[in-house]
């Protein structure tokens, strides 16, 4: 909503408003109003046209239609969560089966190295756009720039990984249950990180430190392995 009560050298425009021009309004050219009205009041001067372009179901109707089906949005919101949830945990459960040593490792590591992991993590999520801008500058790195968004996603997706089978791993030595099979430390520990996100705030910072330290984890022990292969005699 525009209200006009002086001197506008120009155009008046509001888009999904009303405009009023007060009595004392001068307008040095165009009113125009998407979606509302023009209330033009006697001793108000518009030099230019006056165009009303308004749809008055438009707003109402639409109102209408969020807050009718508002429950079921919502519904279909928390179907697609749900499904994309499914496909990622099926998705982890195939890396863990495939590859249970890289990823218990890594579990391992974020263990016994928690603040190095995540000093290392946060070091690599900060690095990882200026990175990106490197390689985007040169034509070489414009050829990597495919490679490096993938490597950059299986290292997340591995470190998010492992640090799920620990929290799994954790939860079930509290349960006096410990030595549980890995699938299912990690499966109970993505549950556990799945159901916190749900929480407002709360959810995304544990999600959040997750990653961080996953990331912090998987750059810890390729750090590892490459001094480990420097100490090896030639």
């Amino acid at each position: 909503h525009i209200t006009v009560n002086g001197i506008v050298e120009h155009d008046v425009v509001a888009v999904g408003g009303s405009v009023m021009l007060g009595p004392e309004s001068v307008v040095g050219r165009n009113v125009v109003s998407v979606g509302g009205a023009i209330d033009k009041s006697e001793g108000a001067e518009v030099q230019g046209d006056i165009v009303e372009v308004n749809i008055p179901a438009l707003a109402s109707g639409l109102t209408s239609v969020f807050r009718d089906n508002w429950q079921g949005l919502r519904l279909a919101f928390q179907i697609l969560a749900l499904i994309a949830f499914i496909g990622f945990l099926a998705l982890a459960l195939l890396v863990i089966a495939l590859l249970p040593k890289p990823v218990g490792l890594i579990s391992a590591t974020v263990e016994n190295n928690t603040l190095k992991a995540a000093l290392w993590g946060l070091l690599g999520m900060v690095m990882i756009v200026p990175l990106a801008i490197f390689l985007a500058v040169s034509v070489v790195g414009l050829v990597l720039m495919p490679l490096y968004g993938f490597l950059v996603a299986c290292a997340f997706l591995a470190g998010y990984i492992a640090v799920a089978h620990l929290i799994g791993k954790k939860i079930m030595t509290a349960l006096k249950r410990p030595d549980q099979p890995m699938l299912w430390e990690t499966f109970l520990g993505l549950i556990v990180l799945w159901a916190i996100g749900w929480v407002p705030i709360v959810g995304w910072m544990a999600n959040g430190s997750a990653g961080l330290l996953g990331l912090g984890g998987v750059i810890t022990c390729l750090l590892g392995a490459r001094k480990a292969e420097e100490r090896k005699p030639g």
